[in-house]
C-alpha cells in the first residue's frame, strides 16, 4: 500500500467522524429544545390554572394558598396584568422598558 491510499483512508475516516459530529450535535440541540419547550408550556399551563383559581369564586384556602405560591414562584414566565380597559395594571417577568414602550403604542 502507498502514502496515498493511506492518505486518502485518513480523510475519508476523519470525514465520517465529522459527519457524526454533526449529526450527534443536531440531534442532541433536538431533543434539548423539545425538552426545554415542553418544561416551558407545563410552567405556563401551571400558572394559567392558577390564575384561573384565583379568579374562580373558590373559598378553599388550601386551593387559594397553592395557586398564590405558584404565582410566586414564577421568575420565568412572563405575566401582564390588565383591567378590561387594556390598562397595563402590572406586569412580572418583562423588560420595564419594553413594557413602557407597548404601552405607549
Amino acid at each position: 500500500m502507498n502514502f496515498y491510499q493511506h492518505r486518502n483512508r485518513w480523510k475519508i475516516l476523519l470525514f465520517l467522524f465529522a459527519v457524526s459530529i454533526i449529526f450527534f450535535t443536531l440531534w442532541y440541540t433536538h431533543r434539548l429544545a423539545e425538552s426545554i419547550a415542553s418544561e416551558e408550556i407545563n410552567k405556563a399551563s401551571e400558572i394559567a390554572d392558577a390564575y384561573k383559581i384565583l379568579n374562580s369564586n373558590t373559598s378553599d384556602e388550601l386551593e387559594l394558598s397553592k395557586a398564590l405560591d405558584k404565582i410566586k414562584l414564577n421568575h420565568t414566565i412572563p405575566v401582564i396584568w390588565a383591567n378590561a380597559q387594556d390598562d397595563i395594571l402590572a406586569e412580572k417577568n418583562f423588560d420595564s422598558l419594553k413594557v413602557k414602550r407597548i404601552v405607549n403604542i
